[in-house]
């Protein structure tokens, strides 16, 4: 297993609701992808793991990520790239 993060502070880091969080987790879960365990600091909440599968998969997709991050953002002055990555 590798890094962790409790799943409260994922779904204020990436800007989701904790329902909608949830479902998303639940698919990746299924997928093997992620696995979720009680937290040890506090039995009401889970901290997510990514799993081998999943650090292979990303692996995996980020050049094609970057692509499309690059196309997406080709034209637009770096001033406003760096305010836009911002959310």
């Amino acid at each position: 297993m590798h890094n962790k993060i409790n799943q409260k502070l994922l779904a204020t880091e990436v800007k989701k609701d904790q329902p909608t969080l949830t479902r998303m987790l639940d698919i990746l879960e299924r997928k093997s992808l992620v696995e979720r365990h009680l937290s040890k600091e506090d039995r009401r909440s889970y901290s997510v793991h990514i799993t081998e599968k999943g650090l292979n998969q990303t692996e995996k997709l980020a050049p094609y990520i970057e692509d499309i991050f690059k196309n997406l953002l080709n034209g637009i002055p770096k001033k406003d790239q760096i305010f836009i990555l911002m959310f």
